[in-house]
């Protein structure tokens, strides 16, 4: 079976099945990569993990623990050199809390950002600052007894402040974010259930409207389709009409044209049948026509019979008149006295035969007449025949 011997109705069903599919797979490809990607899936895990790894292999900028262990080794060093390596490492610490502190500023939560910039980073401030320049100055300067006395004073006392401040910031991070991710994965589950809704009532009204577009599409044609088989077996009722509603589409134009067809089928039917019906009254009329002409026919031919007898009297008489003739003749001869009575019966004699003559004449010209008669009935009996 080819795709041309398709109906129109399954074209249209196939024409909105393969949207309808790809619809499906990307539905099933977007649900997977959502399960993926979500809160909770492999790939946010995957990188929730890494990130926690970096955090637990690296020290965090904005938590001065190294700088706090900088600081200790700077009242611990015993040459200028471990002293100076220190100093390095306590100002490269310094430069990344100012970096990742102006990070931060803009991209945090109103709770976060007061725990933040109210509580962690004012002590670490203080405790950077205190330790690149007091400090600093005492160790380069071999004042170890001042050195330590500010480390284990006021140095560790801002450093716990700034270690309590962080403990608390953290828990509020984390409740934050399980927040979020509650949050987050209810909304992905809602997306999803949406997304699900709206794809369920896209394939509703894509089926129905392919149902209904086919319906319109098939229906007129099946009812076309079917008049004109009945028209093509030989019985259809050519009064008939397709009853579909005319509109603009090319279907209803179809039907129109189609109905309107049929009528004028319809009429030239009722014409031939109307000329059929005078043409069987002028055969009736030419074949009573011909039965007179067949009558008139038998009575010529009953007259030229009679002439013929009457013709066969004259010749008949002319013998007996030339006879007479002969005889008369010889009377004349034997007589003179009758000469003059012989004369006048040769007249009379010759008279007869002028009229003998012209009755044969008339007789001719009506055989002639009856023979032209008998053929123009003859090509009238031929018409008749064909008819």
């Amino acid at each position: 079976m080819h795709l041309r011997d398709l109906g129109i109705r399954t074209r249209v069903f196939i024409l909105v099945l393969v949207p309808i599919l790809g619809l499906v797979a990307v539905l099933l490809s977007s649900w997977s990569v959502m399960a993926r990607v979500r809160i909770g899936g492999p790939v946010a895990t995957e990188l929730m993990a890494q990130k926690d790894l970096i955090a637990d292999i690296l020290p965090p900028p904005l938590f001065i623990v190294e700088a706090h262990l900088l600081a200790h080794e700077i009242i611990t060093a015993t040459t200028p050199a471990q002293i100076e390596s220190a100093v390095k490492g306590l100002e490269k610490c310094k430069e990344q809390f100012k970096e990742r502190r102006e990070f931060w500023r803009n991209g945090l939560t109103d709770e976060l950002a007061d725990a933040m910039y109210e509580r962690v980073i004012p002590a670490a401030e203080q405790y950077l600052t205190l330790a690149t320049t007091d400090l600093v100055a005492h160790a380069r300067a071999a004042r170890r007894e001042q050195a330590q006395a500010l480390v284990r004073g006021r140095l560790e006392e801002l450093f716990s402040e700034h270690r309590a401040a962080v403990v608390s910031a953290a828990e509020q991070a984390t409740r934050l974010v399980e927040q979020t991710a509650t949050r987050a994965e209810a909304e992905v589950a809602a997306g999803l259930r949406t997304m699900l809704v709206s794809a369920g009532i896209a394939v509703v009204l894509m089926v129905g409207l392919a149902t209904w577009v086919g319906l319109s599409i098939s229906v007129p044609l099946r009812r076309v389709l079917e008049a004109m088989r009945e028209v093509a077996r030989g019985n259809g009722d050519l009064r008939k009409r397709i009853d579909v509603k005319p509109d603009a589409s090319e279907i209803g134009q179809f039907v129109t044209l189609f109905n309107s067809f049929t009528r004028t089928i319809n009429s030239i039917v009722r014409e031939i049948d109307a000329t059929g019906r005078e043409l069987n009254e002028r055969a009736g009329q030419i074949s009573a026509a011909a039965a007179r002409s067949v009558e008139e026919l038998e009575k010529q031919e009953s007259n030229i019979q009679r002439i013929g007898a009457t013709v066969d009297e004259l010749t008949g008489s002319t013998a007996s008149i030339i006879g007479s003739s002969q005889r008369a003749t010889e009377s004349a001869q034997a007589t003179g006295s009758v000469a003059g009575e012989g004369e006048s019966t040769m007249k009379l004699t010759i008279q007869g035969m002028e009229r003998i003559n012209e009755a044969v004449d008339a007789g001719s010209q009506s055989v002639q007449t009856l023979g032209s008669r008998s053929d123009e009935i003859g090509q009238i009996i031929g018409v008749i025949n064909d008819i």
